[in-house]
Parts: structure tokens; C-alpha cells; sequence
């Protein structure tokens, strides 16, 4: 029964995946851009106890921007794999 139930939820989410990309998709608003984000720590404007990244956008079609993200706590990420050797 339970892998059943898996692949029911498997199936859920990859129709509602889908649904969501076809209505993006379909809406003359909507674009596909590439480019590139540089984000780099900094002080400015920037309250005690926290660590803010400011960076610029630059996508193509034109598209500028600038970027700001105020952290109030970091977490380690996940080790990495010891390399094997075969």
C-alpha cells in the first residue's frame, strides 16, 4: 500500500508541476532570460548582528537589477563526500 501511495504523490506533484509551467508559459508577460548574479558581503546599510550580501543582476533582453539579503543566521552545509579511489 505504501508504494501506491508514493506514486500517487509522485504523480500529484509532477501534474501540478506541469500545470504551473504550461500557465507561464502561456502568459505573453512572461520571458526566458539568462544572465548572471554577483553577490559580495558588505557593511552598508547593514544593521548590527547581521550579515548582508549586496550584488548586481544582469540578464539579457536589457534586464538590470541590484540585489540585497539581510541574514540573521548561517548553517553549516552539508560535508562533502570522502573521494573514493577504485
Amino acid at each position: 500500500m505504501r508504494p501506491l501511495r508514493l506514486a500517487g504523490i509522485g504523480i500529484l506533484a509532477l501534474g501540478l508541476l506541469a500545470a504551473a509551467s504550461s500557465q507561464a508559459s502561456a502568459d505573453g508577460r512572461c520571458i526566458e532570460a539568462r544572465g548572471e548574479i554577483v553577490d559580495q558581503p558588505t557593511a552598508d546599510n547593514c544593521p548590527p548582528d547581521f550579515t548582508c550580501i549586496a550584488g548586481v543582476v544582469r540578464l539579457d533582453h536589457g534586464v538590470r537589477g541590484t540585489s540585497f539579503f539581510m541574514l540573521d543566521s548561517l548553517a553549516p552545509g552539508r560535508r562533502p563526500r570522502p573521494a573514493t579511489v577504485r
